[in-house]
């Protein structure tokens, strides 16, 4: 169990979301330019309430590959603006198209499906169950291996707005706003700091009360439970008006 000194609820914006950077975040980032904006915004993609997000479904709604470290650094942004997409936009049923995994028929299936995704737009995957099954098809696992790795630098990530701010303390304010966001079936991204734990990147996706104490379920990157799916394994919980988090041991695949 760790302490964590700062949470932090934060937006994630592509530095080509159309979204004038310099703006928002500060003089130390650039200006977007002609081809930027060329990307619509996420008001335009999204027009609707996000009430019509799906939430979290299931136990397998995570990448079934860990974190992982790129030229020193460690890839958990990238890895949770990617895991979030697939989380909320992919969507799976039975069918023909991917019954042999390695037809030339599925294949092209999955190339359509992860572009679409990564473009922020549903797609319904045939012949799969889950995010956790779906990554780990060669193919869209490689491919996403390599989106995570080239993510992390063209994102900024700024501090989300907070609809309750009277909190003692604004660590607790986030930690109300995650709850709150979750109850929208959103599932926000986290960056939370501490000294045994350094600088990261989490995603909420669920909350649940246990003896009386509110728990903000996580999925973590550098800790993926590969035999038994979600279930709240990390969590972030309050205790004396701090943060805390609790984490299993790290299980590879």
């Amino acid at each position: 169990m760790k302490r964590i000194s700062s949470i932090f609820l934060f937006f994630i914006l592509s530095a080509c979301n159309g979204v004038d950077t310099e703006s928002i975040i500060g003089s130390k980032q650039r200006k977007p330019n002609s081809a930027d904006r060329l990307i619509p915004k996420c008001s335009d993609l999204c027009p609707n309430s996000e009430q019509v997000l799906k939430g979290n479904s299931g136990f397998w709604n995570f990448l079934s590959f860990e974190n992982f470290g790129y030229r020193g650094i460690g890839r958990c942004r990238g890895h949770a603006i990617v895991s979030q997409k697939f989380a909320e936009l992919a969507e799976f049923e039975p069918g023909p198209l991917c019954r042999d995994p390695e037809s030339s028929s599925c294949l092209l299936h999955l190339k359509l499906g992860v572009a679409k995704i990564l473009n922020f737009e549903v797609f319904i995957f045939q012949g799969f169950s889950s995010v956790y099954e779906l990554t780990k098809h060669p193919y869209v696992k490689e491919r996403l291996i390599s989106e995570v790795r080239n993510t992390s630098h063209r994102y900024n990530a700024v501090q989300a707005d907070i609809e309750d701010d009277s909190y003692a303390t604004s660590e607790l304010s986030n930690f109300y706003e995650i709850i709150f966001r979750l109850k929208q079936r959103q599932q926000p991204y986290i960056g939370i700091k501490g000294t045994a734990l350094g600088n990261h990147a989490l995603l909420a996706y669920d909350h649940k009360f246990e003896d009386g104490i509110e728990f903000i379920c996580v999925r973590d990157s550098n800790i993926l439970p590969h035999e038994v799916g979600e279930s709240c394994q990390n969590k972030l919980f309050i205790k004396d008006n701090d943060i805390y988090y609790y984490r299993e041991s790290i299980s590879k695949s």
